[in-house]
């Protein structure tokens, strides 16, 4: 179980956001939901020691993650950042590859089970037909999916992803958040900051609602969701209805 424990996070000298507490368990995907600025990327980066809080401390199943070392966080952990361009320009099944390095020493070749890694996670994002071209030869939303891939590589026993789908395609982001769920379906975890609160509703089990430097609300779709409560905080009005498929959350104008 990943959880934090009123922890205080700061951009700079700002003081972005203050006594955030909760928790991800074992088969549970959480959406991190919010405007723009209000902390989202800065809380992710913390629960991956990336960034350190202020106050307050992460834990991993009851220990502090810092004292993780770092490859064995890495096995355990895996991290989608909002936004990544690599440094050179590989070959697709390479970079994704490159999601078994926790699992492998410095110039290890690699072994069956990386191999079976590596074949699984272009199965799932279906990147077959891209296998052999080079990274810098992708559309944004492609580089995205093998990024999404490599993550998937190193099969972590938790996701923490930020803005996973922000670039994709309806087909796609279905898709993703499809491997999100049945991978937490089988007893992993995730949490990721989302912008579409429709696919948030209908994947997630717990909603975490950010703003004004805080934590507004946690809970079920159903409960933090409400259209009072997203009208308010993202200024826009909602058209809220139930369907068979879950919430339909649509923004409709701004309130001025």
């Amino acid at each position: 179980m990943l959880e934090t424990r009123s922890i205080a996070i700061n951009r700079g000298k700002l003081r972005v956001l203050s006594d955030i507490s909760f928790s991800v368990s074992d088969g549970e995907l959480v959406g991190l939901v919010g405007p723009n600025g209000v902390g989202k990327s800065s809380l992710l980066r913390a629960l991956v020691c990336l960034d350190k809080p202020e106050q307050g401390e992460v834990l991993w199943r009851g220990e502090p993650i810092q004292n993780l070392e770092h490859q064995q966080r890495a096995r355990q952990i895996g991290f989608l950042p909002q936004s990544e361009v690599p440094a050179w320009s590989l070959q697709v099944e390479h970079l994704v590859g490159l999601g078994r390095a926790p699992w492998r020493r410095p110039l290890e070749r690699e072994k069956e089970q990386d191999v079976n890694a590596i074949t699984r996670a272009i199965k799932q994002t279906e990147l077959a037909e891209l296998c052999g071209r080079t990274v810098d030869q992708l559309s944004g939303g492609e580089l995205r999916r093998v990024l999404i891939a490599r993550v998937l590589a190193g099969e972590p026993q938790c996701f923490v992803a930020d803005e996973p789908i922000a670039a994709l395609d309806p087909y796609h982001q279905i898709q993703v958040m499809e491997i999100f769920r049945q991978h937490c379906n089988r007893g992993g975890s995730a949490v990721m900051a989302i912008h579409d609160l429709t696919l948030a509703a209908r994947f997630c089990d717990k909603i975490l609602l950010l703003n004004d430097g805080g934590l507004v609300a946690q809970g079920t779709p159903e409960e933090v969701m409400t259209q009072s409560r997203l009208e308010q905080v993202y200024q826009v009005s909602i058209f809220r209805n139930n369907t068979p498929q879950g919430l339909l959350l649509i923004p409709e104008g701004r309130i001025e």
